[in-house]
């Protein structure tokens, strides 16, 4: 059970036994019993009020049954408000909670304890005489029941409580009611804490009713089965039902290998391609794909389709060529559709389209399938153009011939008009190239004389220029040749500081362990040699002591088989006898079924044949036995000492005298 679900039973309970009591107050229903509990005092002190009138100092315990509803009622309700619509921790919803459910009880208790409770103030005489008044009531006033009857008092309009059919005129108490638009104060607050049940009942109900738009479908599981809801809603009732949301819009993603696809021709080619699936809209394939992926994560559901979609799409790669994959995408996205059907269909999905994307390949086979396509192309071009240059030149070259002859003829008549004109210019321009060439003849002369003095001047100042830049340059190579010297003398300074100094530590540091090393190999060597041999003389101790003792048993035994007699050994005999029959006989208690067909002639008959098998290789046994030694068994018995004689004695060892 959830906090929510905790909070929800607790304002069910709350709020059902608050409206159970306000309808059985409305009604009058008494128990036909006392209970005497905690919070008791509310409901005697009502009783006592409505059949002899309230009596001053009329006692209601805090902790009563109205209170407590209220507490379960409001603690329920804020509870779940807050683990449903906020992101609080429990602890704090529970605080939270607790202190709504005691600050309704409070109320409770507050109302009640004004309602029920009696105020011993003092009255005046005029307060309570009303001989010659007259009152009405505001309603009928059922017997047990409370009303209110109005009247007049010394000029003044006053209410008071009427309990059971009369009026008390000698009681100096009284309940002052009020009025909140034109009913008693009890019936609005009452009324308003109806009310406010009603509107949070509302609010749960409306949390609990769970709609879907027609992209999704909700799956209700729990009590009543598995139900699907698609554009609709329904009601999840906590506790015993719950569900979840199954996305039936379309998914786009991509489908590209990692791993080259082989084509039918064996050529590696790389595929990608787009596929939009989505869920079918029949409530068996939701069911089915709702088992497929409801509790996985957008990701995890397109992994294992895309893992589906590749598998596919590898295998109808391989029934196609290069060619037809290029040249015919869409009978590879139709087949593609026509394969898949039946595994998305077993998965609740449908394939909307697949569309190759992209081929390539390393080998430049997709390349070269379009090369001599291009080159016929080029081929057809290049003539075309050539035949058409053909053409253009012949044309252009007769309409160059009929405009040479045509410029020919005008040229004649232009040269001759020309050379007349010629002749009159080059007999001017002869005289003015004269004047012209005695002028510059003069200005070149003047520019040559001052081009000199120029020349000679800049040569001067350029070798000055060269001098100084020598002087600096070599200024500037003795300052390097002395920083090169400084450098060398640094950097020879770090080699010593840096390699020299910490290989001959290291060269220090690697001769001590290994000498550490080698006194220490030499250490454990001697302490496991000398484990060893204390282990192999313990053992050899062992052994020789193990000998010993074998030896002096066998004597032992030699002189205890030198006492036997003919009884002795024929009872060695019969006794070993029963294991060598048990031996001999164990093969036919691995029989499982042995029947037995008896003529009746003969000695040998019926189970006395199988009796009589054993009997006749028992008596084999003395055969086996002679078979096996090389000894008689009579001879064997000859041998040993008749049953009566005793045994020689031993002769005594001779003493040694000290």
């Amino acid at each position: 059970m959830t906090w929510s679900d905790f909070y929800l039973l607790c304002f069910l309970v709350g709020f059902s036994l608050s409206v159970l009591s306000f309808l059985a107050g409305a009604v009058h229903i008494h128990l036909p019993f006392k209970m005497h509990l905690p919070f008791h005092g509310a409901h005697h002190g009502g009783a006592g009020a409505s059949h002899g009138g309230l009596r001053s100092g009329t006692h209601i315990s805090w902790f009563n049954a109205s209170s407590a509803m209220a507490f379960l009622a409001w603690f329920g309700g804020t509870g779940y408000l807050l683990t449903r619509h906020s992101h609080l921790l429990a602890v704090v919803s529970l605080l939270i909670a607790t202190v709504a459910g005691l600050a309704a009880g409070w109320a409770v208790f507050r109302f009640m304890l004004k309602l029920m409770s009696s105020t011993d103030e003092p009255m005046k005489s005029e307060d309570y005489r009303m001989e010659g008044s007259l009152g009405t009531i505001s309603m009928p006033i059922r017997e047990n029941g409370t009303g209110e009857i109005i009247f007049s008092l010394a000029g003044v309009r006053r209410v008071k409580k009427s309990l059971g059919l009369a009026f008390d005129t000698n009681s100096p108490e009284g309940l002052k009611g009020g009025y909140m638009f034109g009913l008693p104060n009890e019936v609005v607050v009452i009324a308003g804490l109806l009310v406010l049940g009603l509107l949070m009942i509302m609010i749960v109900i409306a949390k609990m009713y769970r709609k879907v738009g027609p992209n999704e479908a909700l799956i209700r599981y729990g009590m009543g089965g598995t139900e699907v809801y698609s554009g609709k809603g329904a009601l999840i009732f906590p506790m015993v039902q719950t569900c979840r949301d199954l996305s039936l819009e379309l998914m786009s993603f991509d489908v590209a290998p990692q791993q080259s696809l082989y084509t039918k021709q064996g050529v590696a080619v790389t595929v990608e391609a787009v596929a939009q699936i989505k869920v079918k809209n029949d409530k068996e394939s939701i069911l089915t794909a709702a088992e497929q992926f409801l509790t996985k994560r957008p990701e995890q559901r397109e992994a294992l389709i895309r893992l589906v979609m590749e598998g596919h799409l590898r295998g109808i790669i391989g029934q196609l060529t290069v060619e037809q994959i290029v040249k015919e995408p869409e009978m590879v996205g139709d087949r593609m559709r026509s394969t898949c059907a039946d595994d998305m269909s077993k998965m609740g999905l449908e394939v909307i389209s697949f569309t190759i994307k992209e081929v390539r390949d390393k080998n430049e086979y997709i390349t070269n399938m379009g090369r001599p396509d291009v080159a016929r192309i080029k081929r057809d071009a290049e003539v075309a153009a050539a035949e058409a240059d053909r053409d253009i030149a012949i044309k252009r070259a007769e309409a160059t011939r009929a405009s040479a002859v045509a410029k020919a003829q005008a040229d004649m008549e232009r040269v001759a008009a020309e050379t007349a004109s010629l002749a009159k210019q080059a007999e001017a321009e002869r005289d003015l190239d004269l004047k012209r060439a005695s002028y510059l003849e003069m200005t070149k002369k003047a520019q040559a004389t001052a081009d000199k003095a120029y020349e000679i001047e800049t040569n001067i100042m350029q070798q000055q220029v060269i001098t100084e830049s020598v002087r600096v340059q070599q200024v500037e190579r003795e300052a390097q040749v002395k920083v090169q010297v400084a450098e060398i003398e640094r950097r020879e300074r770090e080699l010593i500081a840096t390699v020299l100094k910490p290989a001959e530590i290291e060269r220090q540091r690697i001769e001590t362990l290994a000498s550490a090393e080698r006194q220490r190999s030499i250490t454990e060597a001697e302490g496991r040699a000398s484990a060893i041999r204390a282990q192999g003389e313990a053992e050899a101790e062992i052994i020789f002591k193990k000998g010993e003792a074998e030896a002096k048993a066998m004597n032992v035994k030699a002189e205890a088989f030198q006492e036997y007699n003919q009884a002795a050994v024929i009872d060695k005999l019969f006794t070993g006898l029963p294991d060598i029959v048990r031996a001999l006989a164990e093969p036919l208690s691995k029989v499982d079924k042995v029947t037995i067909v008896s003529t009746g002639n003969g000695d040998a008959a019926g189970a006395y044949k199988l009796t009589g098998d054993v009997t006749k290789i028992a008596a084999q046994v003395p055969a086996l036995f002679e078979a096996l030694s090389g000894m008689q068994m009579s001879d064997l018995l000859s041998k040993v000492r008749m049953i009566g004689d005793k045994a020689p004695k031993p002769p005594l060892a001779p003493v040694k005298k000290a």
